[in-house]
């Protein structure tokens, strides 16, 4: 039913603000007799001001008296860059919505696009892509129109958030070519989404490559307010690469804008990473300063990655050691509170978290706390209680930790074998070595193991291995560790599934097998221990690895379009 002119202007009455509204409302009564392209005019020349404001008005009034929905739809949009809060700016989206079911399909997708926007900006990321979802379906049947790709660029955004990194850049080329001559930001934000996609696809080397060719880009273009972020993105990237003194660089250069910005996302991004160089360069008090600002945003704004639980983990773990059991309790509890988040927007990426930190175990020791303090027990005895209770998780994260993070050992020839292996700790807590004549002769029946492939064998084990080594399991247990730097069932695995890979590269046909037929190719049992061996090794899942393939045509394409440019 069509709104008549009177209840137009009651509505307009509501969303008014709330200041001088008499003299404003006069005012804007007065601009009834402009045309459309004079207020639109003034609007575009005033934004964010009072001016502005008072202009939009106008145009708001005027159309609501003529009952112009394209006019009424175009006063919403600008609303919305007078406004902050987002419930506010959610009507107005949603006024929008209703005013494009009067003006064809691609208005409409327009507006859902607007509304999904402004989701999107309160890092409601699943409410934003079901609007991207749906704007992308009222413009399937005109793939050509900018509009699609706008859909489709706001829909890699969110998958990029999600995890869905190969599926994002699959999404993010095209858009690329099609931004390039008729959307210039649109084409620098692409650049940007690529170049932190590459990063946590774990190609360093492109995403370096897309932060630089942003940068000069960016500059050809004149968007200079995009060059901080490549160089966010440039520092998140170089940790990975391990340049730790140009990631503090790029890191530390980018906090005085995004600051100046509100940009909280980000700024948490860029201390959680201040952080963790910190923790490489062996720089603990620092690491800790900038793990505190990760917490900080996160309470006040409940924003958090999942790359960034690991700043709540090391504050809750160094409480601990100092025997600070409030902020122990604290840190606790808002690990519990990022599992709950990372549940709720980042489900791709919860079940590594539950992986890493148990839940249960952490709600658990949250209780527990909570009952101490309550009670008031502060003598040592109690101390050494609550160290017993924490340690089984503290044992769990750890262990996962060092896998996660793992430094793995250089395979060592037989002829590199030196005195002082790492040895393993007797039940006296000395270290137990193998003989150096002993390991020799066992690094030499190890690479034949491994050149003929031995490991491939179904279910092969400790007690197998021990047996082609022809020595006992105890010996093998201390090579492995000694000379490969892991415990045996890992060292098999991770041979497993770097043979995986290899056949992955060599033969696509490999690519086609069931998850059934890939475990028996390597000799494992189940496929629940081939999901599991992969993501010890790789760190992604079988599944994302596979489409990263599949993507590789794409970023192909992508880095020979940078060539010919």
């Amino acid at each position: 039913m069509l709104r008549t002119t009177k209840q137009m202007l009651c509505i307009l009455l509501v969303i008014t603000w709330g200041y001088g509204q008499e003299k404003h409302l006069k005012y804007s009564d007065s601009l009834i007799k402009k045309n459309y392209s004079y207020l639109q005019e003034r609007i575009d020349n005033a934004p964010d001001t009072p001016s502005g404001l008072l202009y939009t008005k106008g145009m708001m009034a005027k159309a609501a008296n003529e009952q112009n929905h394209g006019q009424l739809f175009q006063g919403y949009k600008n609303s919305l860059h007078f406004e902050q809060a987002y419930v506010t700016r959610l009507k107005y989206a949603d006024s929008m919505l209703y005013e494009s079911q009067y003006l064809g399909e691609k208005i409409k997708a327009s507006a859902l696009l607007t509304k999904g926007a402004v989701h999107y900006n309160e890092k409601k990321y699943k409410f934003a892509l079901d609007c991207y979802l749906e704007a992308e379906g009222l413009l399937s049947a005109d793939p050509e129109n900018i509009l699609y790709y706008k859909a489709q660029y706001c829909i890699a955004q969110v998958k990029y958030y999600l995890g869905y990194y190969p599926q994002a850049i699959k999404l993010l080329i095209p858009c690329l070519h099609n931004f390039k001559e008729e959307e210039p930001r649109g084409y620098i934000n692409t650049l940007h989404l690529l170049g932190l996609c590459y990063n946590r696809n774990g190609d360093y080397t492109l995403c370096s490559t897309t932060n630089k060719f942003g940068i000069a880009e960016a500059s050809r273009l004149e968007e200079s307010d995009m060059l901080p972020y490549f160089l966010h993105s440039e520092g998140v990237n170089q940790y990975f690469i391990g340049n730790y003194a140009l990631a503090l660089k790029h890191l530390k250069s980018t906090l005085p804008f995004l600051s100046g910005r509100g940009d909280y996302a980000n700024i948490s991004v860029a201390w959680c990473y201040i952080g963790k160089v910190n923790d490489k360069l062996g720089h603990p008090y620092e690491s800790l300063l900038a793990y505190r600002n990760v917490y900080n945003i996160f309470s006040e704004h409940h924003y958090i990655r999942p790359d960034g639980v690991q700043a709540l983990y090391a504050l809750a773990q160094q409480s601990k050691a100092d025997g600070d059991i409030e902020n122990q309790l604290q840190y606790t509890a808002a690990l519990l509170s990022a599992d709950s988040l990372m549940h709720t927007d980042f489900r791709y990426l919860s079940d590594r978290l539950h992986t890493e930190y148990d839940t249960a175990q952490l709600q658990k020791e949250k209780n527990t706390l909570q009952q101490r303090l309550k009670s008031g027990a502060k003598d040592g005895n109690w101390r050494y209680a609550l160290w017993t209770l924490l340690v089984a998780v503290g044992v769990c994260i750890i262990i996962k930790c060092l896998k996660r993070y793992r430094w793995t050992r250089q395979r060592v020839k037989p002829e590199q074998v030196n005195d002082t292996p790492t040895g393993f700790l007797n039940s006296r807590n000395q270290t137990v070595t193998l003989r150096k004549d002993l390991a020799i002769g066992l690094l030499e029946k190890l690479e034949k193991f491994e050149r003929q492939k031995k490991y491939l064998g179904k279910d092969m084990n400790l007690a197998m291995m021990a047996k082609y080594l022809d020595t006992n399991t105890k010996y093998v247990s201390m090579l492995i560790h000694e000379y490969r730097g892991k415990k045996t069932p890992e060292y098999i695995n991770d041979l497993k599934i770097d043979h995986l890979v290899g056949l992955f590269g060599k033969d696509k046909k490999f690519q086609n097998y069931t998850h059934s037929a890939l475990a028996a190719e390597i000799g494992l049992s189940s496929t629940k221990s081939l999901h599991k061996a992969f993501l010890n090794r790789i760190e992604i899942t079988l599944p994302q690895y596979l489409e990263n393939l599949q993507a590789t045509k794409g970023q192909q394409e992508f880095t020979d379009s940078k060539d010919g440019n």
